[in-house]
């Protein structure tokens, strides 16, 4: 089972213990890393600056300590010494021990990195904890097992001990924190064992790791030296995002500290810019905030994202939207992209010293978007009526887009549709293809938010490009997702986390490390007993979930043609004339899949209904924390259980899940001819 991190955390409805939540990170990890890269290529190929005299007092201190390093009879005996070898070598920074201090990472979650390098020589005591200052993460283990990395020639590059798992899934961790707390091009990070060290180097596209480096030569001395002598543009800061200047207008709120630029116009964003939506320091990384733009004197919203080289900017896309007439798109103010900021990691994969190196990594760019409309996320809804129509409209400009300029948007999820004075915004189209350019086209390359990705295209069995069909069954994913978090309904709050659980966050890792939950999705559509066990206050809602849901499942049913033995008794209507005329209607339905026109129809039949709830506006379920399922991927298949996760699930706060299986109710009915798609209330 993967939790992938990338995008996923809007959607988790359960907690993990530490462990399992390194090991779960894991798995996304593997089809990333390039090494062991030798250090003195590493320092060639990212611009470290020459060393100090061989002779100088630092170099006669710094081996004095690492031999009590190396010498040390556990973890917390290594902190101190290694500070004090590498503090003469950093007179620009500030270094300190920090493995009990909790630092805030996204917003919610604290991290607690053994050592840490300041980006600011002088820092206060009690802005030790201030992740945005922080230049270099530090983690230092005792036992060389933890070492998630193999130099031999003989070996994989990547461990796959849990022992090694824990460790690539907590400095991963790290990585991902890093990046989101700061805009980086790319952060270093360290990994230390008493006799040698590793040094990484993470960007969007995958990270690289050195060789060992013993603890015993100059070559660890090197780097921290040539460390503090890079700029801040090689060390990975983003120097297009600073602190506001004392003369630049603050739009008279105290709270917008931090200033970014975009094509030399500046614009005025909230301090403390972490991400919350990504725990993964790779792929796109889309943060997105409300800004005041300094030369417009008024509120807009800004995308900050890493585009893949091979995608279209976004602000192209948005002018061909706008030229063939597309409803309910937001208004491009500015777009760029930021200085050369660009992934290298990708370059090494052919590198004759690279083990098992991934066949590709994709090219990212730093690129910022402006937009003039600011919409509120589909989880704020006034109402469930207001739900339907918001979505409705995204379906019409997902319509148009395709109709008019030939444009598949790819990328349908909970977060890319907002709602703007009463109406919809469809965002987010940079993985959208031109279905008119013949490479694109054929393009089969799987993309989007996954919680809310077709069935099909969650299986490493997929032949074929994504298609409209794709997109239209990623819409039924978007409002089944939002009703059951957010609309009224009673379904408890054990079985409302293993629903949401099962359909939206479990996943088996294939062998890509993309994640592949397809099994419950299928399960879901075909037989979606959870529409009556919720029983939801807006039955007109729960009408158009059911016909949605069952027209979309005729993707994954078997065709009535085909012909199935069974044992016992033959099915009385099994007659050549019967199978024939429910194949008719099986293909008739699949055609129409393959356009967005039946599923309008249904959200406006559904619209016309009466006796739609005025005031059930969005309010968000409380869900269970104590759901735990057994993990497992395609590279360790065995269930892992150890005794951290035993005292973590101890220490939950809330009370166990009920083991007693929920109230079986039957499969609703479902017909199919016009006049039955909606409920008797269509009828009146």
């Amino acid at each position: 089972m993967s939790f992938k991190q990338s995008g996923s955390e809007p959607f988790t409805s359960t907690n993990e213990s530490r462990d399992l939540l390194f090991i779960n990170i894991s798995t996304g990890v593997f089809d990333k890393v390039i090494g062991p890269m030798p250090i003195e290529t590493f320092f060639a190929e990212f611009e470290f600056l020459p060393i100090l005299n061989e002779e100088s007092p630092p170099l006669r201190l710094y081996r004095e300590k690492m031999e009590t390093v190396s010498n040390s009879n556990k973890e917390e005996e290594m902190y101190a010494p290694f500070v004090e070898a590498i503090k003469p070598l950093c007179p620009n920074f500030h270094v300190e021990v920090t493995h009990r201090l909790p630092f805030t990472a996204f917003g919610t979650v604290t991290i607690m990195p053994d050592i840490c390098i300041y980006d600011l020589k002088t820092v206060p005591k009690d802005e030790l904890q201030d992740i945005t200052k922080v230049g270099l993460m530090l983690e230092l283990k005792y036992r060389e097992n933890d070492d998630p990395f193999s130099d031999a020639v003989n070996k994989p590059l990547v461990k796959s001990s849990n022992e090694a798992r824990i460790t690539l899934g907590q400095i991963t961790y790290y990585a991902s924190a890093h990046q989101a707390a700061q805009f980086r091009s790319h952060v270093f990070s360290l990994l230390v064992f008493p006799r040698y060290a590793r040094i990484l180097r993470w960007d969007r596209s995958g990270v690289i790791v050195t060789e060992k480096v013993p603890l015993s030569s100059n070559l660890l001395l090197e780097f921290f030296h040539r460390y503090n002598s890079m700029t801040p543009e090689r060390r990975g800061i983003d120097t297009t995002a600073t602190m506001l200047s004392p003369d630049v207008n603050q739009a008279q709120e105290d709270s917008f500290k931090d200033q970014l630029s975009v094509n030399g116009s500046l614009y005025i964003a909230r301090h403390k810019l972490y991400m919350d939506n990504s725990r993964s320091p790779f792929s796109r990384s889309t943060r997105g905030f409300i800004a005041y733009s300094v030369s417009e004197k008024e509120y807009v919203f800004v995308k900050d994202t890493w585009r893949l080289s091979s995608q279209t900017p976004e602000h192209q896309i948005y002018a061909q939207l706008k030229e063939n007439n597309v409803d309910y798109i937001a208004t491009v103010l500015n777009s760029g992209d930021i200085l050369d900021q660009q992934t290298r990691t990708q370059n090494y994969t052919s590198a004759s010293w690279a083990k098992d190196a991934p066949k590709k990594l994709r090219k990212h760019f730093h690129y910022r978007l402006v937009l003039k409309e600011i919409g509120l996320p589909l989880k704020t809804f006034s109402s469930t009526r207001l739900l339907v129509s918001v979505i409705r409209q995204a379906l019409i400009a997902h319509k148009q887009a395709l109709d008019n300029a030939k444009i598949l948007h790819r990328d349908i999820s909970a977060n890319n549709i907002l709602i703007y004075e009463g109406k919809a915004l469809l965002i987010d189209w940079d993985l959208s293809k031109d279905m008119e350019d013949p490479e694109q086209a054929r393009d089969a390359e799987r993309t989007g938010t996954w919680q809310f990705m077709a069935a099909r295209w969650q299986s490493s069995k997929t032949v074929g490009p994504h298609t409209i069909t794709d997109d239209i069954e990623s819409f039924v994913y978007v409002l089944t997702w939002i009703a059951f978090k957010y609309a009224r309904h009673n379904m408890s709050r054990s079985i409302l986390a293993g629903f949401l659980q099962n359909v939206f966050d479990y996943a088996i890792a294939d062998e890509d490390g993309s994640p592949n939950n397809a099994r419950h999705k299928e399960q879901y559509l075909k037989d979606p007993v959870e529409l009556e066990d919720a029983q939801f206050e807006s039955e007109n809602l729960v009408t158009l979930l059911r016909s949605i849901t069952w027209k979309i499942s005729t993707l994954y049913r078997y065709p009535p043609s085909k012909k199935l033995t069974f044992l016992g008794k033959p099915n009385k209507d099994d007659s050549e004339e019967s199978r024939n005329k429910k194949t008719a209607k099986y293909e008739e339905t699949i055609q129409e899949l393959r356009s967005s026109n039946w599923i309008i129809d249904l959200f406006d039949h559904a619209l016309r209904l009466s006796d739609w709830p005025e005031n059930d506006y969005a309010q968000e379920h409380e869900i269970s924390r104590d759901v735990r399922l057994q993990t497992a991927t395609k590279r360790s298949q065995q269930p892992i259980q150890n005794e951290d996760d035993k005292n973590a699930d101890e220490k939950q706060e809330d009370k166990p899940a009920s083991k007693e299986p929920p109230t079986k109710r039957p499969r609703y009915e479902s017909v199919d001819d016009d006049k039955s798609k909606l409920s008797h209330r269509s009828k009146k």
